[in-house]
């Protein structure tokens, strides 16, 4: 048997309002009672534990006013949750915390405790709001885990997360939602509130677009909000603040919400895009989402590095093809300076060797074609004296001045 004991505080107050004990025992005890006073507390303490494994609390608001109350389902083992409202910013220290109920102003609120894991340690819950309500509070304790709202009917349960069926999401799967697959165009009609989902293998890092194709005239704005998960969950903002907002037709660049319990253990090998959309009126757009996961981001970056070295390596064949272009230019114009004609087989009667190197001259007509004959009617190799002219620029014999 777990035994609750019930104590109604006004929150940083010690003055104790009511006092009130409840026993809990194996299976599903409900527990009704009425919030007469805003900014109060219900906290409750766990006097004792037996040896079931889990415990799952639920509170179900069964009347609010008009407006949606602003509610916190707070819990910690050891000493009561620690709350500060009265300051500017206001501090809330604990455990566990419905943080999914509390920024959706859900009128279901639930928590998962593991009893085993902390036997020895007393358990505080703790509810802030700041309406007057009628709770129903519903404990459930096992040995398996159990899901919230047993996932409505929606869904099944495994490990204490509900897997929703198709056309449905959320913690509980309470929230219907379109499914679409990406890379189709997809008809929306957005109407207030919308909720998309797809589902994608898991990956680490992610690069979506949103294509917006109105089809009316009619102009119209588009608030968008994403989450990544690899649960149903929704996404959600304290700030109210949305990632992206379109106007007429365009395509945007989206940058995610994280999920605070996103899991890469591999424990589950889908994840969840949820979108959720929101308009002034009613419209009806085609939309595309695109994205592409870390192994493709990964592909263009090894293709873009390959593209960089593969542009750099052709400057460079490039900057050496001039270069070398301009050395032979160069070297062709150095040749061509001096205009000396091609001796004849008679003029080597009078010439035997070359005057620069010492060595015969060979009579063959392919032999004559290199050497040359200057305007002093002197023969030399032809390379002999190129190499002569670079240093002088006069006969080697007579040292007339060459032209």
């Amino acid at each position: 048997m777990i035994r609750f004991l019930i104590v109604i505080i006004h929150f940083q107050s010690i003055i104790t309002l009511q006092l009130q004990e409840i026993d809990v025992k194996q299976g599903v005890t409900i527990f009704n009672l009425t919030q007469k006073r805003f900014n109060q507390t219900f906290q409750l303490k766990i006097l004792k534990e037996e040896t079931f494994r889990y415990l799952l609390i639920e509170l179900f608001v069964k009347f609010t006013s008009k407006s949606s109350a602003n509610l916190v389902l707070l819990q910690q083992y050891g000493n009561a949750p620690f709350y500060d409202l009265k300051s500017q910013k206001k501090r809330i220290l604990c455990d566990n915390f419905d943080v999914n109920g509390q920024q959706l102003s859900k009128k279901y609120h639930y928590l998962q405790l593991n009893l085993e894991e902390n036997r020895n340690k007393e358990s505080y819950l703790t509810i802030l709001t700041n309406k007057t309500l009628n709770y129903q509070l519903v404990f459930t304790v096992s040995d398996i885990q159990k899901c919230p709202n047993n996932c409505n009917n929606r869904g099944q349960c495994i490990k204490g997360k509900c897997q929703c069926k198709q056309g449905f999401i959320d913690e509980d799967c309470f929230q219907s939602a379109e499914f679409f697959s990406p890379f189709i165009k997809s008809k929306i009609s957005i109407s207030q509130e919308q909720y998309i989902y797809t589902i994608f293998n898991t990956t680490t890092n992610y690069r979506l677009s949103l294509s917006f194709d109105l089809e009316n005239k009619t102009k119209s704005k588009i608030n968008i909000q994403m989450l990544v998960s690899q649960h149903h969950n929704l996404p959600y903002n304290i700030k109210n603040n949305f990632n992206q907002t379109v106007q007429d037709q365009k395509r945007i660049e989206i940058k995610l919400l994280k999920d605070n319990y996103f899991q890469s253990s591999g424990e589950f090998s889908q994840s969840f895009l949820v979108i959720k959309l929101q308009s002034q009126e009613k419209i009806n757009y085609k939309i595309i989402i695109d994205f592409q996961t870390q192994y493709f981001q990964q592909g263009e970056e090894l293709l873009t590095i390959i593209l960089v070295v593969c542009f750099a390596l052709f400057l460079i064949f490039i900057i050496i093809s001039i270069l070398i272009y301009c050395f032979r230019r160069q070297n062709i114009e150095s040749q061509n300076k001096y205009q000396f004609q091609i001796p004849q087989q008679s003029d080597i009667e009078s010439n035997r060797e070359c005057s620069i190197c010492l060595v015969d001259f060979i009579t063959t007509k392919k032999a004559l074609e290199q050497c040359v004959q200057t305007d002093c009617k002197h023969i030399f190799h032809k390379e002999c004296l190129n190499q002569w002219l670079k240093y002088r620029q006069t006969c080697p014999i007579c040292r007339v001045a060459l032209k």
